[in-house]
């Protein structure tokens, strides 16, 4: 039977590699939408109602909450203040767009549109794991080992010390509180990627 410290080990690390991508992707994004004809293309569409992307159905609105869920994720990872909003019901709009255009606005606004697809679906499925990793910490008393630990010393089972755990459980927690319409305290969780990418 697998050690419950080593398992959740292994879902941290599986969640934070994975939010590694999502920050890299999401910031690309972003920088695409404002560096392309795609902010300008989609801006003049009218109502906003109006789909704009063919693939994967987006209607402007939708399309827009994309680009301010990709923000929101960039500024998370980049120690910048998140806006409080309920990013997880941008995503679901994304994922279950229906209004599908009649032709492409351009190939930068059909590709943003299928790459935020990917992303949010990513999001989505790093949410759930967050979830469960969040009641295995609690459930095998990993919060208790972490609070009488010093940052230093080294977590049993988790072949890191205690300060580069507590930090990935915090980018856990946070990930969680983002993606679920709640206040997120700012850090430097890009940080917290680098630091685990030497956990084994």
């Amino acid at each position: 039977m697998t050690c419950p410290a080593v398992v959740v080990k292994n879902k941290m690390k599986e969640l934070i590699t994975s939010l590694g991508t999502v920050h890299h992707e999401a910031t690309s994004i972003y920088s695409v939408y404002w560096k392309s004809d795609a902010t300008t293309l989609v801006g003049a569409v009218t109502p906003d109602t109006t789909a704009v992307t063919v693939t994967t159905k987006l209607k402007k609105s939708e399309f827009i909450d994309g680009i301010t869920t990709c923000e929101a994720l960039k500024n998370f990872f980049d120690s910048a203040a998140v806006s409080q909003a309920d990013y997880l019901q941008n995503c679901d709009h994304i994922l279950y767009g229906n209004n599908p255009a009649v032709a492409q606005l351009s190939n930068a606004v059909e590709s943003l549109g299928t790459r935020m697809y990917n992303l949010i679906t990513t999001c989505i499925a790093d949410l759930y794991l967050a979830q469960d990793i969040l009641v295995l910490w609690s459930a095998h008393q990993l919060d208790d080992i972490n609070e009488v630990l010093n940052d230093e010393t080294y977590f049993p089972e988790f072949e890191t010390n205690r300060a580069v755990v507590n930090a990935g459980i915090t980018l856990v927690e946070q990930f969680k509180k983002l993606m679920s319409n709640e206040a997120v305290t700012t850090g430097d969780y890009a940080s917290t990627v680098a630091k685990w990418e030497g956990v084994e």
